[in-house]
């Protein structure tokens, strides 16, 4: 009696899965766990298999035969990584039948190579990787059909015109993508459009360090949807920016500031603007801080719906020997520095260490 009991219990949802859930980012504890019990397989799986990565020559033939292997584990991944890998070891990963993938990141080399248009055709065709059979990845709102990818992110790619960014035969509907994020991509890529996805409905968008002469292009022509922009006001293209010809925008993230911000906010009456957002590491902080602080006390007149400015300090070894030897010194060291913001009760501040 006391074992179906002791079963019974053990069985239940809680607590077993909220210590999975809590060690979600502790693999080795996940397969320890996992080995103990079969109990524990299917929780600890779905942390482990919810990303993965494909950075090498060999994953993708390693991934595929897992995957033939064990095919319930399709359901648990979530986001795909795929860097450095050739147009021949990618291949296979478009026969995979996913049902749950909801972002793809693309990681690649900056200069262009001969492979670089075929790998970018076959990254647009493996949006449309065929899940439930014969269905593809399709929008989130199309009925009896799984959720589809909505997060993309090119990091050191080569994006080259057209005709190569078409892929060979381009499915019906396009997926509908809600968040792009563009990270040292480099090529002309002046039509766009030509990317096998449907960008209507983008609403969050990050873009930084690329040499895309078409970006402004691609952010006017979706800004009547845009949310949330994240960028660095440090890099010359922001400069031109109107943000207040983004209807919908509400937050603001910044990987930097600098003169181009300063320029952008002088010339933009943002009405929907309710957050900015600033993260940084504590080395260098104090001229940042101070000259975000004196560019928004001077454009807070054209924001009159900012209710929050949020600075985040990243910090390493707090209480030794360098800095403020607490969170609350930190506070009150960055509001001394941000007497304006500070004096309008908006300014948020959080500090965090490295690792997190």
């Amino acid at each position: 009696m006391a074992t179906t009991s002791s079963s019974r219990t053990l069985q239940e949802p809680w607590p077993w899965d909220e210590i999975l859930d809590h060690l979600h980012d502790a693999p080795a504890d996940l397969k320890s766990l996992a080995l103990v019990c079969r109990a524990f397989t299917s929780r600890a799986q779905n942390h482990l298999f919810r990303i993965v990565k494909v950075d090498h020559e060999r994953s993708p033939t390693r991934l595929t035969q897992l995957l033939s292997d064990a095919p319930h584990l399709i359901a648990h991944i979530r986001e795909l990584y795929i860097g450095n890998c050739s147009l021949q070891t990618l291949t296979a990963m478009i026969r995979i039948a996913w049902s749950r993938l909801h972002a793809i990141f693309f990681v690649g080399n900056q200069r262009q190579d001969s492979q670089q248009p075929e790998i970018l055709v076959l990254c647009g065709n493996s949006l449309f990787i065929p899940c439930s059979g014969s269905h593809p990845i399709c929008t989130p709102s199309c009925r009896d059909a799984p959720p589809g990818v909505y997060s993309l992110t090119f990091e050191s790619c080569f994006l080259p015109t057209t005709p190569y960014n078409v892929p060979t035969a381009t499915p019906t509907p396009l997926p509908l993508i809600t968040s792009l994020v563009l990270f040292g991509v480099e090529g002309d890529f002046s039509d766009y459009s030509t990317l096998p996805v449907d960008l209507s409905r983008l609403a969050h968008i990050t873009f930084h360090q690329n040499t895309i002469p078409a970006l402004e292009t691609l952010l006017y022509t979706c800004r009547h949807t845009i949310q949330s922009l994240h960028l660095n006001g440090s890099e010359p293209y922001v400069a031109t920016l109107d943000l207040g010809a983004f209807p919908a925008l509400s937050r603001l993230t910044l990987g930097g500031v600098g003169t181009p911000l300063q320029r952008a906010f002088e010339r933009s009456w943002i009405s929907t603007l309710q957050t900015i957002s600033y993260r940084l590491l504590w080395i260098g902080w104090e001229g940042n801080l101070r000259q975000l602080d004196a560019m928004l006390a001077g454009a807070v007149g054209k924001m009159p719906a900012l209710r929050r400015v949020e600075v985040t300090i990243v910090v390493s070894g707090m209480g030794k020997d360098r800095g403020p030897q607490s969170e609350e010194e930190w506070r009150e060291m960055i509001g001394e520095k941000m007497p304006r913001l500070a004096g309008r009760g908006i300014l948020e501040i959080k500090v965090v260490a490295d690792e997190e």
